[in-house]
């Protein structure tokens, strides 16, 4: 069974699913919260109770070109809150995750790279012209730091492998 959890100051016991699993043990003092996506409503999201403040989010939002597999696209049974509609060609047809673009804390896109080492990308979402331009430029520095390195997925997504042939 999965750790008890306490409900922040409803003092009610709960589970926190994937919290709860990836800790094991222990009561973790956490507090159930609304994502505000509507996409999947029978997500149930927790967060810390010393977490709830109303801290500003980060403008401009953060660009991240993310690898496969990784723990912060993997780590989530329920993904609807970062991921929307796009969880198709953003995953193979085991579960695993390719490469992905995001932006404030959202998968909005997947990349790859060409034969030549060149970062290619797919927007998946409509995002700010702004936001497009710092993703163009997070692209090209990725294409420089890996400097002719290429790194391919052992499963790649469908997407994934139509932009490395792009």
């Amino acid at each position: 069974m999965a750790a008890g959890v306490r409900a922040g100051d409803r003092g009610r016991p709960g589970l926190v699913g994937e919290v709860a699993e990836g800790h094991g043990r222990g009561d973790i003092d956490a507090v159930e919260v609304s994502t505000d996506t509507g996409v999947d409503p029978a997500a149930r999201s927790w967060v810390l109770a010393d977490d709830l403040d109303d801290t500003a989010l980060d403008d401009p939002r953060p660009v991240s070109f993310l690898p496969a597999l990784d723990p912060t696209i993997m780590g989530w049974k329920h993904r609807a809150w970062y991921l929307g509609p796009h969880r198709e060609p953003m995953f193979d047809r085991s579960g695993n995750a390719g490469p992905t673009v995001w932006i404030g804390g959202r998968a909005v896109g997947a990349w790859s790279q060409r034969v030549g080492g060149e970062v290619a990308y797919r927007l998946l979402e409509d995002v700010a012209r702004r936001d497009v331009q710092r993703i163009d430029i997070a692209a090209r520095r990725l294409t420089a730091w890996l400097d002719g390195v290429r790194v391919t997925p052992r499963f790649p997504t469908p997407l994934a492998r139509q932009l490395a042939s792009s």
